[in-house]
């Protein structure tokens, strides 16, 4: 036996020992009949760049799957955050403590939602939402940020709501005040809906290198009424109850007082005659709507909500 085939039957052997199989050009380690260009039972280490189409990407990316494969790409500044703490209760300063090694914070803002309005024949208006406030807060020598959380308008009982509290986040850096505050939404009138949280220039105060997006809150919806024919010649008056204003980001969300309505004008039908109840609301920023089905008052706008993400 000659030296070369000395060398090829242990070069076998040793393939052989370490569980790799070749078939039809598709690698197999520690696979009997692989199905792919390289199938691999077991971990892989490896030390080195891991190439996607002899790209190795850039520091920060991720790999993720496209249509034409897999690519690196950017991450985006939710995804690189994946922490976050949410406060959906009314709070009035209280502090949040920076993380060891954070450097920058994402916070999102709620304002609370107005109380919707209610009336003797049930033509009230519905409460606006809360405004809405997004930011990254550099957070280099800032020990704590002081969160607050407004309170939802209380409804009306055969009168106006209440206004929604503003919700804000606060804090100080190299010994300057900061301060992003989300309007909370305005109250149902007895006569009109409530408007939206408004963006009030000069109460937010933030360092001038920073980015902040606001949006103010959504109106609730006005007083709305219309006819039916109840006997030949003879129409009632059908008022339906209004719909708050939705909050940013939950638009999508059914928002209560929409479906039901009642008859002034008959004495049997003191409440709603049809459609569901609209009960006082949980979700954030929401405004109350008008003349709930059950006692005919205005409901509640939401709490307000501040997110923080590191």
């Amino acid at each position: 036996m000659t030296m070369n085939n000395k060398k090829s039957i242990l070069s076998l052997l040793l393939m052989l020992s370490l569980g790799v199989a070749l078939h039809a050009q598709q690698v197999g380690i520690r696979v009997a009949n692989p199905q792919e260009a390289l199938d691999v039972n077991g971990n892989i280490q490896l030390n080195g760049a891991l190439k996607i189409n002899g790209n190795a990407g850039l520091p920060g990316q991720q790999l993720k799957r496209t249509a034409q494969g897999m690519a690196w790409e950017n991450m985006t500044l939710q995804q690189s955050m994946t922490r976050w703490q949410v406060f959906t209760t009314p709070i009035n300063g209280t502090p949040w403590t920076v993380p060891a090694g954070v450097t920058e914070v994402m916070v999102e803002i709620w304002g609370a939602g107005g109380g919707g309005s209610s009336s003797a024949d049930g033509s009230g208006g519905g409460g606006g939402s809360g405004a809405y406030s997004c930011g990254v807060i550099d957070v280099t020598n800032v020990s704590s940020l002081a969160i607050y959380v407004g309170s939802g308008g209380a409804g009306g009982r055969v009168a106006n709501g209440q206004d929604g509290q503003a919700s804000e986040v606060r804090w100080t850096q190299f010994a300057v005040n900061y301060r992003i505050q989300s309007a909370g939404g305005l109250r149902g009138l007895v006569d009109a809906a409530g408007g939206g949280g408004p963006i009030a220039p000069g109460i937010t105060v933030v360092p001038s290198t920073m980015s902040l997006f606001q949006l103010p809150g959504q109106p609730g919806s006005p007083v709305r009424s219309t006819h039916t024919l109840a006997a030949s010649g003879i129409f009632y008056r059908l008022v339906y109850g209004s719909e708050g204003g939705a909050a940013f980001q939950f638009a999508e969300y059914a928002k209560p007082g929409s479906n039901y309505g009642f008859d002034p004008n008959n004495a049997n039908t003191g409440a709603s005659i049809f459609g569901s109840d609209s009960d006082n609301i949980a979700l954030a920023g929401f405004g109350g709507s008008s003349n709930k089905r059950t006692t005919n008052d205005g409901a509640d706008g939401g709490h307000g909500m501040v997110v923080i993400r590191w």
